[in-house]
């Protein structure tokens, strides 16, 4: 049909052309902008993939700088402690230097000038190494938080964690070592450890008897040995209330009221303390090594027991002492056929055997080394418990009191608490190591642990290699006659009267838990924690008895001849700056370990880098090859169409045609 009022060939040829423009004018905008995608519709879902890529490139772009910088940060520290080593290298140069016998006391005045001087360098070093304003050696950043339920931390609180003596743990500081009344006592050279020896009636000690106690220069002790220890001071540690456990998680809820607690044996003539410190980390609680705090006196001398990682059944068994109560809670729970009596002799077994355990390590741990004069030692017959006494005669001394060695459990500690273990509304201080955001992933972090100088510093300060003390020496006619007015002395007994300690209140926060056994056998733990105020009894009056050497004449007192003071060159301790330069040297081990790290991860970022942009690349680029062909068969298809419309509209002017 023809017809001159529908020129359908035209318009078929002129929606074609349309169609071949739309598609050209896109290929253009592809080809002039290099994107395949340059708006949602193009694309809707590679668009989608595409920008979620992007995200990615652009976080490990950045993550990338960060761990550069990561890494400049570790550098400047590191090269910081370098400096700090260099010095603790001459200072022990100097040290050894000094406690040479040629030098006189002004040349080692000289050695300690240049020793204070390097002291201070290394302080200040510590006190203004920076990076983009951030103190890199003074320990891990720290934030003071309020707790609040809908709060999110990822760090630790160190905080000071009161704790009590265990209520199944026994300590009294009353007894006397009555088992080893009239025993043989032998004396042997200083250099010896040799005590308790297990030769039959024969008990062996060790120390040389030394000056008395002068009034007038306060100088030197008068160590006398009487031939019974039963008159020395002494304390009994028992661990058999352990053993009255009655289930495996009673064992446990008693175990784990052992971490934090600190047995601590003063010594009778200074202020040091030594003993044994269970640390660990159960139940979110981690008691820290070096957090012991005593009464009075400095822990110098504490070692420490972990009671997460003890493994006293090594190397039979791998197992910790938790360890083995958890297996044994798991296994009683599965098994229906025992007994509840048959499960308390069980729990009651293993019990005795962490008590046994227990006692021994505290002993091999407190009688190790140089101890001044307080000893430990198990007690015959008793497999849980073990004594703690000084075998030198309290007559010898001015004071009652000063050769007591009593145990003193510490009354808090330094400990490490989860944050989401506090109570809702405290404030808390927030430990943790500097986060190094490494890319957009949320938990895409690298720690980095800030090496700390304080534990350092402080023994630095008093460190002194020109320090003399005077000291009174004796002529040999004056204690000739202290030694014939001794041969007409007796002992007596003297009985003192101590005054009477009044309770005391203590806030701490403990933990309620219980434990259960999921259906896979598994032993679960559910943790709060309470804040709780206890009572602390106190002690009543008590007695203390002391055998005294009484004459039937005054005590012959020293003339003016017969004293006199000379110098003796007393140094501190080399060690100390040994300890400082292991400690720099673990700490420079520790910030080159997190170097690597931080290469390792910057070497990952760029690869991960790469193959994210390439697979971004294959969504979002233009193939510029395929898309130049296609825009030149759309070019030819443009002219095509445009000639076909020029012929449809020609059709009109035949029809006309006809009509002449």
């Amino acid at each position: 049909m023809i017809s001159i009022t529908h020129n359908l060939m035209a318009m078929n040829a002129n929606r074609m052309f349309g169609v071949t423009n739309k598609s050209k004018a896109k290929a253009t905008e592809k080809l002039s902008s290099g994107y395949r995608i340059n708006r949602s519709a193009d694309d809707a879902a590679g668009l989608a993939i595409s920008e979620k890529m992007r995200r990615q490139i652009r976080g490990l772009r950045q993550g990338t700088d960060n761990i550069g910088d990561g890494i400049s940060l570790v550098q400047t520290a590191d090269g910081a402690l370098d400096e700090v080593t260099s010095c603790l290298q001459r200072m022990n140069e100097l040290s050894i230097k000094a406690y040479n016998g040629t030098n006189s006391e002004e040349e080692r005045q000289y050695i300690q000038s240049e020793l204070e001087q390097l002291s201070t360098e290394i302080k200040r070093i510590a006190d203004t190494t920076t990076f983009n304003e951030l103190y890199v050696l003074k320990g891990n950043p720290r934030d003071l938080i309020k707790v609040e339920h809908d709060k999110m931390v990822d760090g630790y609180v160190r905080m000071e964690y009161e704790t009590t003596i265990p209520d199944w743990l026994k300590v009294s500081d009353e007894l006397k070592a009555e088992n080893s009344a009239g025993v043989q006592l032998e004396q042997v050279d200083r250099d010896s450890n040799a005590v308790f020896q297990t030769e039959p009636g024969v008990y062996k000690y060790y120390g040389a008897q030394q000056d008395i106690l002068d009034e007038l220069t306060n100088q030197g002790y008068q160590r006398q040995w009487s031939p019974e220890i039963t008159d020395n001071a002494s304390a009994k540690i028992d661990f058999s209330g352990l053993t009255n456990a009655a289930t495996a998680s009673e064992l446990f809820t008693d175990l784990f009221a052992l971490i934090g607690t600190s047995i601590g044996i003063p010594c009778g003539t200074c202020t040091e303390y030594y003993g044994i410190s269970f640390t660990g980390s159960e139940l979110g609680l981690e008691v820290a090594e070096g957090g012991t705090r005593f009464s009075s006196g400095s822990a110098s001398s504490v070692s420490y027991l972990n009671l997460s990682t003890w493994k006293p059944w090594y190397p039979a068994d791998e197992s910790s002492i938790f360890d083995k109560v958890r297996s044994l809670i798991s296994s009683q729970a599965l098994d229906t056929t025992k007994t509840e009596e048959q499960k308390k002799a069980e729990t009651q077994e293993l019990a005795k055997d962490i008590a046994s355990k227990l006692c021994d390590k505290c002993v091999s741990q407190i009688t190790r080394g140089d101890r001044h004069f307080s000893r430990a030692s198990k007690i015959v017959g008793e497999d849980y418990a073990f004594l703690v006494y000084d075998y030198r005669d309290e007559s010898a001394f001015e004071n009652e009191d000063s050769a007591d060695s009593i145990v003193q459990v510490s009354s808090s500690c330094w400990a490490k608490v989860p944050y989401s273990m506090l109570l809702e509304g405290t404030m808390a201080e927030i430990e943790h190591p500097l986060w190094i955001k490494c890319s957009s992933d949320f938990d895409d972090w690298l720690p980095i642990d800030l090496p700390s100088l304080e534990g350092i510093l402080a023994g630095l300060e008093t460190y002194d290699v020109a320090r003399y003390q005077e000291k009174a020496v004796y002529s040999q006619e004056y204690l000739k006659r202290v030694e014939d007015w001794e041969k007409t002395c007796h002992y007596v007994t003297k009985t003192t009267t101590l005054p009477a300690e009044s309770e005391r209140t203590i806030t701490q926060m403990e933990p309620e838990y219980s434990m259960d056994v999921n259906r896979n056998g598994e032993v679960v733990t559910k943790v709060t924690w309470k804040q709780v105020t206890k009572t602390i009894p106190g002690k009543p009056e008590r007695t203390v008895t002391q055998r005294v050497l009484e004459g039937s004449e005054p005590k012959p007192q020293p003339g003016a001849d017969d004293v006199h003071i000379e110098k003796v060159y007393d140094p501190s301790d080399v060690g100390i700056i040994g300890d400082a330069l292991s400690y720099v040297s673990s700490c420079r081990a520790m910030l080159g370990a997190s170097q690597n790290r931080l290469e390792h991860a910057y070497n990952n970022n760029m690869n991960k880098h790469e193959n994210t942009t390439y697979s971004e690349s294959m969504i979002r680029d233009t193939d510029m090859a395929k898309k130049t062909v296609e825009f030149f068969n759309l070019n030819v298809l443009g002219q095509a169409g445009q000639a076909m419309l020029a012929q449809a509209n020609q059709q009109s002017n035949f029809v006309l045609q006809l009509l002449q």
